[in-house]
């Protein structure tokens, strides 16, 4: 049984949120999406409710605070090992790489290019982390 897909984007540019919104109408069941502008308003977020059942997608070109000061801060949170947060970015650089997963990344992903591509990546997302992986949070 896969359960509702709770995404959040922490995205800055806007035609890359509109290829992942229009993927995501595709989708079914349609995941839950909130869209951030940035690293601040994730922490933000994070600070007032519980996101350890969301897979946070985060660029790491973004104004304010990029995706690794992003991840960086989210390690001083006390739930930081069971956040599913994921480098999602244009970047191939693998010094991002290496350091998205130093800083606790759960995942690396390329942004595809294409409708076709973002939808078949989303697709494979959602069924992985909302049908088949079990978050964990205490009971």
């Amino acid at each position: 049984m896969m359960t509702k897909a709770e995404i959040i984007l922490v995205e800055d540019d806007p035609d890359d949120v509109y290829l992942f919104m229009s993927a995501c109408e595709h989708l079914e069941p349609q995941p839950h999406v909130a869209v951030l502008g940035n690293g601040a308003e994730l922490m933000q977020l994070v600070e007032q409710e519980d996101c350890r059942d969301k897979v946070i997608l985060i660029d790491l070109n973004m104004p304010l605070m990029d995706g690794l000061e992003t991840m960086a801060k989210l390690n001083a949170f006390p739930e930081k090992d069971t956040l599913c947060f994921i480098g999602f970015t244009t970047s191939s650089n693998q010094h991002d790489v290496k350091r998205a997963y130093e800083l606790g990344a759960k995942s690396f992903i390329s942004k595809p290019g294409t409708l076709v591509e973002m939808i078949d990546l989303l697709q494979t997302l959602s069924r992985y982390w909302f049908k088949f992986n079990r978050f964990y949070k205490e009971v």
